[in-house]
């Protein structure tokens, strides 16, 4: 903390404390240049302060609030992404940004490693660095690192330091610069995928028609093998009727001997289609009668 004070006159200068109705002329401070210093301060020394001057024609007076927060025991922490990786062409500007989050005042810096002699470490396994640019009382500032114009020896790797009184953190991004590229050679480039995505789309096309015409054709080879098996002759088996007859006789009766009326038995058998059958005709089995047939066996 520092209380500035100017006067032309040699002025006698109070350092009040709160209350304020304590005045000490020997403060436990330094005072330099027209100013009153208090360095590592703590929690306890927070309060109001008056820096009071006076000469022969009078005094002036002026009141501070001191605030003392107290800081987290922690390194600096870099936003996670940053900084990001760039890709610029030959003569363009290139932005590489860190932020950083510390309770304490960090010390930032943009360095890049370089090579001495051939080699990027010195005797000692230290890394041979090029500070780029460091923090001063306004780290803001620092947070940024822009490169104007750059050339294909700016390509590389950017380091982004953070540090205070309890640690140090960093971060890297790279830098890769294009060559400018021809504008007829970069419309080839251009051309050579359309004509390759039209070749594409005809490629499927084609295929698509073919699956169609083959689907097509077995559709219409299936119906036909349905229709030639269906118009044949398959061998089917199924019954037939043969009613065998038979003549009632009864020794009680003479009339019996001399009836017409068969006695009828029906039966089915199994006759197979190529036989072909007339539709609706039964088949009778008639009983040999030694009267009137020769034997069926001769």
């Amino acid at each position: 903390m520092a209380v500035h004070s100017r006067r032309a006159l040699a002025p006698v200068i109070a350092c009040v404390y709160k209350p304020l109705d304590l005045m000490d002329y020997n403060c436990q401070v330094r005072i330099q240049h027209w100013s009153l210093i208090m360095e590592s301060v703590v929690p306890s020394d927070k309060g109001i302060y008056t820096c009071i001057v006076e000469n022969e024609h009078g005094s002036i007076n002026h009141t501070y609030h001191l605030d003392v927060i107290e800081r987290s025991s922690r390194r600096p922490i870099l936003q996670a992404g940053l900084p990001a990786n760039v890709s610029v062409l030959v003569g363009g500007d290139a932005e590489f940004v860190c932020k950083v989050y510390s309770d304490a005042q960090p010390h930032i810096r943009w360095v890049r490693y370089i090579e001495k002699n051939g080699s990027r470490y010195g005797v000692d396994g230290s890394p041979y660095v090029k500070v780029l640019k460091h923090s001063g009382i306004n780290s803001s500032s620092a947070e940024v690192l822009k490169l104007y114009n750059v050339t294909e020896e700016d390509a590389g790797e950017y380091i982004c330091t953070a540090s205070n009184y309890i640690g140090e953190a960093n971060k890297s991004a790279w830098l890769t610069v294009l060559r400018e590229q021809d504008p007829v050679s970069s419309l080839e480039e251009t051309t050579v995928p359309y004509y390759m995505e039209i070749a594409i789309y005809s490629t499927g096309i084609f295929i698509i028609v073919c699956l169609v015409v083959i689907c097509y054709v077995c559709r219409i080879r299936q119906g036909a093998t349905k229709k030639k098996n269906f118009t044949g002759q398959p061998v089917v088996h199924k019954l037939s009727k043969r009613i065998p007859l038979h003549r009632q006789v009864s020794t009680d009766s003479n009339s019996s001997m001399n009836s017409t009326t068969p006695f009828v038995r029906i039966t089915r058998l199994l006759s197979s289609i190529d036989t072909m059958p007339l539709p609706n005709v039964s088949e009778y089995e008639l009983p040999h009668d030694p009267n009137w047939e020769f034997p069926r066996d001769k």
